[in-house]
Formats: structure tokens, sequence, C-alpha cells
């Protein structure tokens, strides 16, 4: 399987990393990552990423995962397709998350070639329903490209364990890039759940009940995205399923799940 990335999308992925450069963001080449991804991971993907005052917000939900749950993997394919393109492209992807306490996340996303490492894609995510930062990392390229990260949130109650079908969860996040300081995006955010069920009907080796989430979000700048996600209550983690905005369609598929 080979990533392709379209000149003008590439582009302006290029012109991101040279904003994050001559914003003086001291940012490590690809090179330099995968000499030592440990230790990428350690410093630029941990809990002490985020603002003290953010991190405060999230840490009052006291989301906590049952006790033992330290780092799990999983299989997954992702179906995807842009404007325009009649047959989905899929990629297998293995996934690994790591549990930093409090609903924080790391997630390491890698796809291969013929066992050839072609692309990793990290996140720091809260309960998977914030990418708090994330980096596509491809190797061959100079540098990674880094996305917007989320710079506050409105504070909001979630209680996944005593949701009911039909209840929402509504929440406002402010976007911008890693050097930005004013002028951020922001994105509201409605979520209602849809069915309480059974983990183990997502994957047989889930433990817990999940919520089924359906989710819509409109950001200022006139971009509105639908999605759909199980929120895993043992795991203190939501799951994406369906992906819709007006630039492409994605759907994920779980193959595979061990627990360390």
């Amino acid at each position: 399987m080979k990533i392709s990335i379209g000149s003008a999308t590439k582009g302006a992925f290029i012109f991101t990393a040279v904003t994050v450069l001559s914003g003086c963001v001291a940012y490590p080449s690809v090179e330099k990552i995968n000499a030592d991804f440990s230790g990428y991971l350690n410093s630029e993907y941990s809990v002490s990423y985020p603002s003290a005052a953010l991190r405060a917000k999230l840490t009052e939900v006291n989301l906590k995962p049952k006790p033992g749950i330290k780092e799990f993997s999983m299989k997954m394919n992702l179906s995807q397709a842009g404007i325009g393109e009649q047959t989905p492209k899929v990629s297998p992807f293995d996934v690994r998350f790591t549990n930093l306490g409090n609903g924080f996340y790391r997630e390491v996303r890698e796809l291969r070639n013929n066992d050839f490492l072609t692309a990793r894609f990290v996140y720091l995510t809260w309960a998977g329903l914030l990418q708090l930062r994330s980096d596509t990392i491809i190797s061959g390229d100079t540098f990674p490209v880094p996305y917007q990260e989320v710079k506050d949130v409105a504070p909001f109650k979630f209680d996944p364990a005593n949701m009911k079908v039909g209840d929402k969860l509504v929440f406002e996040t402010k976007l911008g890039n890693r050097p930005q300081a004013f002028n951020f995006i922001t994105e509201k955010s409605e979520c209602i759940a849809e069915k309480i069920a059974p983990a183990a009907s997502l994957q047989k080796n889930f433990s817990g009940n999940g919520v089924w989430l359906a989710c819509t979000t409109k950001n200022d700048r006139g971009f509105d995205s639908k999605k759909k996600s199980v929120y895993l209550i043992d795991y203190a983690l939501a799951m994406p399923l369906e992906f819709k905005s007006p630039t492409r369609t994605q759907e994920y598929e779980i193959t595979g799940f061990t627990a360390q």
C-alpha cells in the first residue's frame, strides 16, 4: 500500500510546517523522530503538554478507566474517500493506546507496506472526544505534518456511566496552530447518545458497556462535520465509527484487540 498526498494538499502541509518552524517552535525532523521515537513520544505526547488550565478542566470531569488498563493494541481498517472518488481506499493500521490517566491517552497508528513502516499518525487524545494535538510522520519526508491542536475547551459535564438514550453532550473548543496565541477557530459540538449496549457488540474482547454517540460539529469558519463513535466506559475512551465532512468520508472497522 502506498500513501500519496496530492500536490496542493502536500503544499499546504509544507506551508504549515514552515509556519511552525518560522514561529520559533523547535520541531524535530522525521529522521530524528524515527531515531528515538519513544523519546519523542515522552517529550511531545505526555499529559504535561496541554496548558495547566486546560488540563485542569479536563481532569475535573474525572474520567477513570477500570483498574489495570495501561496499554492496549488494536488492528483497524480505515476506509475513506474524497470528493468524486467512487471507490473508497482501505488502509489497515496497527493502533496502540497508552493510558496516561484521567481520560488522557497517547495513540499511535502505524501504516505498513510489506512490513515496511510507511507512516505514523500520533495523537494526544482526551477520551477520544478531543484530539489535543496530532502529527503525521511520513517516512522519507523532511518534517512531520503538525495539525491544529486544542487550545481551550469550555467546561462541561460528562457522566457516561449514567447516560441514557437521548442524552446530549455539548462542548465548545478553541483550535489553533502550535505557535498561535490568538484568533483561534471555535468549534461547537453536540453529541447524542443513540444506544447503550455491551461494548463486546463492537469488538468481542471489549469489556463493559458502550455509549453509541452521534456528533455534529460546526465551526466559525463554515466547516461542518458529522461523526459517529462508541464511548467505551471501561476504557474511558471513544472509538470512531464514521466521519463525514464536505471533503471526505471515513469508516472504521476494528478487527483485533489485545490488552496489557
